[in-house]
């Protein structure tokens, strides 16, 4: 497994595999790699993010990314506490559940993002109604 920034991200068509169809993309990541990966949708690391990846296919150079497994998971919301911001008022409390929510129906549809993807839309959620 490896672990870099995305540098660029380039969209290269589609692939089917006779039972489902995904869109390919050519990423490029600030350690040097330039690997081929496959996705429902679009690419979930976007340009600036870091990204786990196992190369999948070394003849054809196609990755697939990592997510971290349910056990990992444990320690996303310690990270996440660190940024916490208590809300100011009832309202903004209802504004981050309602948000929080929507991001998560949004992410749940699109499979595979994992939660950072749905707090960092959430957040963009919450900010939008606040301005």
């Amino acid at each position: 497994m490896k672990t870099s920034t995305v540098k660029t991200v380039e969209a290269r068509g589609t692939y089917s595999n006779g039972h489902q169809q995904f869109n390919k993309f050519q990423v490029s990541f600030e350690n040097g790699d330039i690997l081929n990966f496959l996705a429902k949708g679009d690419f979930k690391k976007g340009v600036g993010e870091l990204c786990e990846y196992e190369i999948t296919n070394e003849q054809y150079n196609s990755a697939k990314v990592v997510y971290p497994k349910p056990n990992e998971m444990q320690q996303a919301p310690q990270a996440a506490a660190s940024n916490y911001v208590q809300p100011k008022s009832k309202d903004q409390l209802i504004i981050r559940q309602s948000m929080t929510k929507a991001a998560v129906d949004f992410h749940s549809q699109r499979g595979g993002s994992g939660i950072e993807d749905v707090i960092s839309d959430a957040q963009l959620l919450i900010n939008f109604i606040n301005e």
